[in-house]
């Protein structure tokens, strides 16, 4: 079969049958062990097909070549079995098996686009009541599945990961398969399950966070839920009569004498700030306060629907100061003009400290200048009781401008309780008259140009409210809030001064009808909007994390289908495992075991290929086996020279070494009988110990070296009490019973030596400064002639010279040693896994406090305000 496309990797790639043997045999050799027994797997990158068959084997029994019917994936090939499954991996059959991260990079992008939309409004033709009952509760189920979606591209990731490094020369622990078919909250449960000395407890433990974060970020779909929001939204589809006032020069200003102030003051008890413009009162970073007077409705609506039509705005401005005394030239000094400073004074004086204001207006052809000195209230003080200082404030309006503006209104449903709700400047149509109109508006409203006027409260206790922006109790005026709230009660009586004075029209205005509407704005309040898009940058980070993780299957040059596969088919992990040798030897003898101890069994390392025992046949066999890259023999070897070895060790028990260590210097070196490096290392130390002896350095007080066995049930006491996280063997410099250092060099003789020189020198030094123990010292300083050679602990020792760390690492634990010491860790496994549970449930009930308390505090323990409610009441309530 001639290779079709440049992506596929096949094992079945040679048209010849006797050239598919010739090149794998000359392409192939064991990484496995090669005892007559084993069944080796292929070598680097060859990892091949799981019961390959070429096609050219199979002739149809009509007598000409069978048709081969084949997908882009796998093809089953005729023969000798028909359940027979061929490797082919195009890249259309990779991308087919990520899926699950490409549909989870689709639902994050498409919801990222959706909430960021959601932060301006987002139109949708569905009714506003549809999405208040239900939106919340879609929203929460979508972003439920978008958290699964992306769990399932995580997993594929790992799959794609840990199948490719199972395939690899070097393996990897068979525990894997167990961990990615484990749910994610119990990720964490099975990697601390595992033995203390797993090649893979480590990356697996830390690996568990990544799920449980995901996992966690369920917990706050409900803050996106309730965070959803939605208004009915129409367009100008109906109108309603309304009146809206022009100047009309061929009339001129009239004072119609009506409203006036007292009938403003009831107007500042129910009107809202965002109905009369933009208030620097209610609006945060707004310097300047802009009052806008839209048409006047003279129709009923319904809640929520806008009217539009002609208007004006002006611009506010108010400075206020303290006069220095009651005379003209005291006020003329902080704003009042001076052609009104007589007028002013005299009437200021004719309110007799009762609480009000007196009037003063000026204009020119842009602007109108109001004076305002407060009367009755005491915020600049005086030298003594006697004396009373007014607070002046000088208010400018100009900018005065004809424009189209949209007026909101909300209603209970009964006509009488309409109220304007938000004004907003649609267009400006030009500039208005500020010297005829406006300045008569003003004049006629406040009975210019000078005038006082009292400000009885509506309520006994409170201010009028004229005032009430002034204040922020509605008892005393703020000095820090007067300017701004001075400017809200003249944009109420600009929008006053225009119904008295200017040219009425009566019309129709276009109006937005909300109840022939169907369709609405969604919208999210600022913390779940920020919540939720946090949320999902995390998905998708992860999501982008996992598509970048399939390039290693792309860019691999040979299949790894069948690992990715038994990471996550428990069923064909087991036809694997029961297939093949050692690995599937002993399963049986678990059957009634704890799923810990099973996987412990299985956490081996180990690696999935097919058996070179299957290359010469056309149905190949895919097998689990360990990468071992030593040989039985040199097994043999390590464990019996190094038993050998410390039958000649000095060695200390753990009940020991804190005496051994009491006093001076002394290295250690900690190993365990089942470590392949400490058997290895084990001789090398003994030849060290004869060259320390030989030297005549245990023979020096408080200097010595010893062996420390740290397996079985020493092995705690070695990790917990002694410091010995990193792995065997651990050589550490003890002085006076403390820890001082670790030795970090290699482990070789002359290293070690040089190591042991140098501390011997420290110790002379002191010995020789305090002139103790010189005749010993002299004594070792002496030339010594060579000893006679210790005979090698093995006669065969020298086949195991070339092993170096990285080969015993793949063969790291010898398991008939190991295995003794599996009853003692089950009982610190359970007390972990304990632990971990107890943890995982404490945080979850703190989340789902916090959370109720969120919502409590939001929904039940707070009292809404009431959108018809007065100022006053609203304050009232408050108190």
């Amino acid at each position: 079969m001639s290779q079709q496309n440049s992506a596929v990797k096949t094992t079945s790639i040679f048209t010849e049958q006797e050239t598919r043997r010739e090149s794998t045999k000359s392409r192939r050799m064991s990484l496995f062990n090669s005892e007559k027994d084993d069944q080796p797997v292929v070598d680097d990158g060859d990892v091949v097909a799981e019961d390959v068959q070429a096609e050219s084997a199979y002739v149809s029994p009509y007598g000409k070549p069978a048709r081969s019917d084949r997908s882009q994936s796998f093809a089953s090939s005729g023969g000798a079995s028909s359940t027979v499954r061929e490797i082919t991996e195009t890249w259309t059959v990779i991308a087919q098996k990520m899926k699950a991260s490409i549909l989870a990079a689709a639902l994050n992008g498409i919801l990222i686009v959706f909430i960021k939309n959601l932060q301006n409004g987002l139109l949708v033709d569905i009714d506003a009541s549809f999405i208040v009952n239900y939106g919340g509760v879609m929203l929460e189920l979508v972003l439920l599945v978008c958290n699964i979606v992306t769990i399932w591209s995580l997993e594929e990731a790992a799959s794609c990961i840990f199948g490719y490094l199972l395939c690899q020369k070097n393996g990897f622990s068979l525990a894997v398969c167990g961990y990615l078919q484990t749910p994610s909250f119990g990720k964490l449960a099975f990697s601390q399950t595992l033995s203390l000395t797993s090649p893979s407890r480590k990356i697996l433990t830390r690996i568990s966070f990544i799920w449980i974060v995901v996992e966690s970020l369920k917990l706050f779909t409900p803050f996106s839920a309730i965070a959803l929001n939605s208004k009915q939204y129409a367009i100008y589809n109906d109108v309603s009569d309304c009146a809206y006032f022009i100047q009309d020069p061929a009339i001129g200003p009239v004072d119609r004498n009506w409203p006036n102030l007292d009938t403003e003051g009831g107007v500042g008890e129910y009107v809202f700030g965002s109905s009369i413009g933009v208030m620097r009162s209610e609006v945060g970073g707004v310097n300047i306060t802009t009052a806008q007077y839209p048409p006047t409705l003279i129709s009923g609506l319904n809640d929520g629907d806008t009217i539009e039509g002609l208007g004006f705005t002006v611009d506010i401005s108010s400075t206020c100061d303290c006069a220095s005394g009651i005379d003209a030239a005291a006020l003329a000094a902080v704003g009042v003009d001076s052609s009104q400073a007589n007028a002013t004074v005299a009437n200021f004086l004719q309110l007799n400290q009762k609480m009000g204001l007196t009037f003063g207006v000026v204009h020119d052809d842009t602007s109108v200048t109001i004076s305002n000195v407060f009367s009755g209230v005491d915020l600049c003080g005086g030298n003594d009781a006697n004396t009373y200082l007014p607070l002046v404030c000088s208010t400018t309006m100009q900018n005065h401008q004809v424009a189209l503006l949209e007026i909101q209104f909300m209603t209970d449903g009964t006509s009488a309780s309409i109220a304007p709700n938000i004004v907003n400047l649609v267009s400006s149509q030009g500039p208005a008259d500020v010297k005829t109109w406006l300045s008569f508006a003003m004049n006629a409203i406040l009975n210019g140009p000078t005038s006082s006027y009292l400000t009885p409260p509506t309520v006994p206790g409170s201010v009028s409210p004229l005032l009430w922006w002034t204040t922020p109790n509605l008892i005393a005026i703020d000095r820090a809030a007067v300017e701004a709230g001075m400017e809200t009660m003249y944009s109420i009586l600009f929008k006053a001064a225009i119904q008295r004075t200017y040219t009425p029209v009566a019309t129709q205005c276009i109006r937005k009808n909300t109840v022939n509407s169907h369709q609405s704005t969604i919208g999210m309040q600022l913390t779940g909007y920020y919540i939720t898009l946090g949320m999902l940058s995390i998905q998708m980070g992860i999501t982008i994390f996992s598509i970048i993780a399939f390039i290693i299957w792309f860019i691999s040059p040979n299949p790894i289908g069948p690992a990715v596969r038994a990471t996550h088919e428990n069923i064909y992990l087991m036809t694997l495992l029961t297939s093949s040798p050692h690995l599937g030897i002993g399963i049986n003898e678990l059957c009634n075991a704890e799923t810990y101890a099973i996987w412990q069994r299985l956490d081996v390392v180990c690696r999935i290929g097919e058996s070179l025992d299957t290359l010469e046949e056309e149905v190949g066999k895919i097998i689990v086996d360990k990468p071992s890259l030593l040989t039985e023999e040199e097994k043999k070897i390590l464990r019996e020279a190094a038993d050998e070895a410390d039958k000649h060790i000095r060695q200390v028990t753990r009940e020991e070494v804190p005496g051994f260590i009491a006093t001076g210097y002394h290295l250690l070196f900690f190993g365990a009988v089942w470590c392949r490096i400490t058997q290895r290392f084990t001789p090398q130390w003994l030849t060290i110990q004869d060259e320390f002896d030989r030297r005549g350095w245990n023979t020096v007080p408080g200097f010595g070296i010893a062996k420390v066995q740290c397996a079985y049930e020493a092995e705690p006491w070695c990790v917990d009490v002694m410091g010995i996280h990193d792995g065997y063997p651990g050589i550490m410099l003890y002085k006076d019973g403390q820890f001082l250092e670790e030795y970090q060099h290699t482990n070789d003789y002359e290293n070690i030596m040089t190591y042991l020189e140098h501390v011997y020198n420290l110790i002379k030094a002191v010995h020789v400064e305090n002139e103790v123990h010189q005749d010993i010292i002299a004594e070792v300083e002496k030339p010594k002639e060579e000893g006679p050679i210790r005979k090698p602990v093995h006669h065969k020792i020298g086949q195991i010279e070339h092993l170096d760390d990285d080969m015993l690492d793949l063969d790291a634990v010898d398991e008939n040693v190991y295995q003794k010491e599996l009853q003692h860790q089950i009982k610190e496994y359970n007390d972990e896994l304990s632990y971990v549970r107890i943890s995982g449930i404490l945080v979850l009930s703190i989340a789902c406090f916090l959370a109720f308390m969120f919502v409590y505090s939001k929904y039940g323990g707070l009292k809404n305000k009431s959108r018809g409610d007065t100022r006053y009441q609203q304050l009232s309530r408050e108190e």
